[in-house]
């Protein structure tokens, strides 16, 4: 018996007209033909055809193995055909095939377009998401569809994304063939296909990093620039396989697909996988990605083995020694936001190997020329001091500088005073965008003046000290096997093991960097305490609230020092702050307004600081209700009237009060009560207060005390909510009791000065409790 049994015939609308001799001899000789309804009749099968059995398989060629044996395929069946299947499952020597022009070569002839340069696909099945890639202003495509109701399906689809010509092609290669313009509502003949010449199209980028609105998502999804350092850090190669563990959106796994690859991505929350389904839906990915609910270390054995892997979320221990005991020479991608996170990836990269990159994006602005008023002359890197520009005659420094720009000039201060660590062998070392105390300052140290504000804050690093313009936030990691190799733009790739040298040599040299919590006090810059001063003073980093803390007391910072405003950061990048500048060997001036003990945020903070082993600590300061007190001349405890003093507050959008702490539990005592952060609900103060204080209680309101603008109304309680309407909405505090209004004969006296008063600092009577010679 001759081995090859199996021939394979690509059938054209002219059926047995527009076969080959070779294809009539093996369709004569054939015991059994398969094929198609149409193309069984096309040519002629009678008795020995046999239908394709649905869903559609290759199993009963497979059946028939050895019988001569003929498969009908439209045009070529190796391009969208049966050719493929048959192939993979048979040896070589077991087939032949006798093509006929595809559908997409006639497509391409009647158009005269270069089939080359054509895109080629069979929508059947696939949704035109599958071709979105595609849809570029000048591309040409020739999309095979089901029938004449597909036509109008995907020329809807199209026109509502670009603008272009249609033409259909109907029963191409055979006598009823017909080629014509596209025309709404017309009824098309299968086989049918569809060309399409764009002419312009709002079509998505083909680089990674596609921005967040085209994803379906719930705000878990990885920012666009991180994600495209992501995929460059995963370095995807085509038909390869990829881990996304924590996949939130599953941004990342599209993105992948989209280079060539295949997807898994696991997540352990139903609404995000029904999300992630949207994703895979709408980008076309049905056939190369998937979603899998569970837990991510759960779910890995059940997986197919990757090529690669992304955590972006859940990454902890337990994962990591999962993923190295089922996926051991995959390479692996980990974003870090939490801290916790970036301490577990440091003590892997040292344990493993690998590197670790963090990552900062900022949008930068040009720079404007010296404001008018500033300060000429030149800087410590002889260049002018506010716009580093050699507008006075000196060296221009490495920094753009843009004469059009509104923004008002960089700042770069020279020294006051030495670093307090300068007498340790050599001087205390800087690292990643942090100033060496003994230096003159970088470029990469400058710091743009705030417009808002008039003191500087920090600008970016210089690109001749990173590879690229901007510092770089949020350790990821990547590797082979079980190191963590290489990940994104390598920022800080030239900085690490500096790091881990000069941190060293600080451990033995005794140093003790030390974040110092300072309370700023209540507005006045001469309220700050002098150790406050001092501390500010000796701290090359300072992060302040900005919203609360007055710039004079920033004058107290060394020249060239990092100020950072803290307003519009969170808890983490305030702490990734604070990282990075103790990891360079500064001390950090934390300011705080008023006093730290009562609402500064201060212990969350610590608590973090605790965790990664960095020290700290706290100097108090004048607290906000002192001030007030001083402005108003009281002394809030008087005997006989009262003796405590209540600080307190109403519930806030950002932190309510817990249920045993009411202004009515606290007004039963009748004690002097500050009320902070509460002027907004007045009225509700005053309601709850009124039955136990009374409408004649005195009270006082006292908006920004110490600062210049300090705002001040007496009255009583009935009195409240007309005196807030005074003020502004924020900023104020509330003093509620009877001391604030006692004087003269109804000022009751303490017996500590009486002159009857036996003391131990002034015996009084012949025979005092303290002689003479025993205090």
């Amino acid at each position: 018996m001759n081995s090859r049994w199996l021939t394979i015939i690509g059938v054209q609308e002219s059926g047995p007209a527009g076969l080959t001799e070779p294809a009539r001899a093996a369709l004569q000789a054939a015991d059994i033909i398969f094929g198609g309804r149409r193309h069984l009749a096309l040519i002629g099968a009678g008795t020995r055809g046999r239908e394709w059995p649905r869903p559609f398989s290759i199993a009963p060629v497979l059946e028939v193995r050895g019988q001569e044996t003929v498969v009908l395929a439209s045009g070529d069946p190796f391009w969208h055909g049966t050719g493929t299947a048959l192939a993979a499952a048979l040896q070589p020597d077991e087939w032949i095939s006798l093509p006929a022009p595809s559908t997409f070569s006639l497509a391409a002839n009647r158009l005269g377009w270069p089939l080359e340069q054509a895109t080629c696909r069979a929508l059947h099945a696939a949704p035109l998401e599958s071709i979105a890639d595609h849809l570029l202003p000048g591309a040409r495509l020739v999309l095979l569809v089901r029938d004449g109701t597909a036509v109008h399906e995907i020329a809807r689809q199209l026109t509502d994304r670009i603008t272009a010509e249609l033409t259909v092609l109907e029963r191409a290669g055979g006598p009823h063939e017909r080629v014509s313009p596209y025309a709404e509502g017309a009824e098309y003949a299968a086989p049918v296909a569809l060309a399409v010449q764009i002419l312009d199209s709002d079509a998505l980028s083909l680089a990674p990093g596609r921005a967040a609105d085209a994803f379906a998502h719930d705000g878990q999804i990885t920012k666009p620039m991180i994600r495209a350092m992501t995929l460059a850090a995963l370095a995807p190669r085509g038909g390869e396989m990829l881990w996304d563990l924590g996949a939130g959106s599953g941004s990342v796994a599209v993105e992948w697909c989209r280079l060539g690859g295949h997807a898994i991505a696991v997540e352990t929350r139903a609404d995000r996988c029904a999300n992630i389904a949207d994703n895979i839906h709408g980008f076309g990915l049905a056939a190369r990605m998937r979603v899998v609910q569970g837990d991510n270390a759960a779910v890995l054995p059940d997986l197919p083995a990757p090529d690669a892997i992304f955590a972006g979320g859940g990454f902890d221990q337990q994962l990591f020694i999962a993923i190295r005991r089922h996926a051991p020479d995959a390479r692996l991608v980990v974003n870090a936001v939490t801290l916790e996170t970036q301490a577990l990836l440091t003590r892997l990269s040292a344990a493993h190997g690998g590197s670790l990159t963090r990552i900062e994006l900022a949008h930068a602005a040009p720079l404007a020329p010296c404001a008018a008023g500033s300060r000429p002359g030149p800087s410590r890197n002889g260049a002018c001091h506010d716009c580093r520009r050699n507008c006075c005659g000196h060296r221009p420094a490495r920094l753009g500088h843009d004469r059009g720009s509104a923004d008002p000039a960089v700042s770069v201060r020279p020294p006051a005073r030495p670093h307090r660590h300068a007498g340790r062998q050599g001087r205390t070392p800087g690292l990643a965008g942090y100033p060496a105390p003994h230096r003159p300052a970088p470029d990469n140290l400058s710091a743009r003046r705030d417009p808002g504000r008039g003191h500087p804050r920090p600008v970016g690093p210089a690109n001749d000290h990173f590879r690229h313009g901007f510092r770089v936030r949020g350790l990821r990691a990547a590797g082979r096997g079980a190191a963590i190799a290489p990940a994104g733009a390598a920022h800080l790739r030239a900085f690490g093991a500096r790091h881990h040298r000069l941190c060293h040599r600080l451990d033995h040299q005794g140093g003790n960097v030390t974040v110092h919590f300072i309370g700023a006090g209540p507005g006045a810059p001469d309220l700050l305490t002098l150790r406050g001063r001092d501390l500010i003073a000796a701290s090359p980093v300072c992060l302040y609230a900005g919203s609360l803390i007055p710039e004079q007391v920033l004058s107290h910072c060394p020249a060239g020092a990092r100020i950072v405003n803290t307003a519009p950061m969170s808890l983490d990048q305030i702490i990734a702050e604070i990282a990075d500048a103790h990891a360079a060997g500064h001390d950090i001036a934390r300011l705080h307004s008023g006093d730290l003990s009562v609402w500064s945020a201060m212990g969350e903070q610590l608590r973090r600081l605790d965790a990664l082993g960095i020290p700290y600590d706290v100097t108090p300061g004048v607290p906000s209700f002192a001030a007030a007190a001083a402005a108003l001349g009281a002394e809030l405890t008087l005997p006989g009237l009262a003796q405590s003093v209540v600080l307190t507050r109403t519930s806030g959008r950002a932190t309510g009060m817990p249920e045993t702490e009411t202004l009515e539990a606290f007004a039963a005592s009748r004690a002097v009560l500050a009320i902070h952060l509460s002027i907004h609900v007045a009225d509700q103060v005053q309601a709850r207060l009124l039955p136990h204080y009374g409408p004649d209680c005195p009270l006082a309101v006292i908006w920004r005390a110490s600062w210049p603008d300090q705002q001040i109304e007496r009255g009583a309680l009935r009195d409240l909510t007309a005196l807030a309407a005074r003020g502004a909405e924020r900023t104020a505090l509330i003093l509620v009791g009877e001391t604030l209004a006692r004087t003269g004969a109804d000022f009751g006296e303490s017996r500590l000065y009486a002159g009857d008063y036996d003391r131990r600092f002034r015996p009084v009577g012949a025979a005092p409790r303290f002689p003479e010679g025993q205090e």
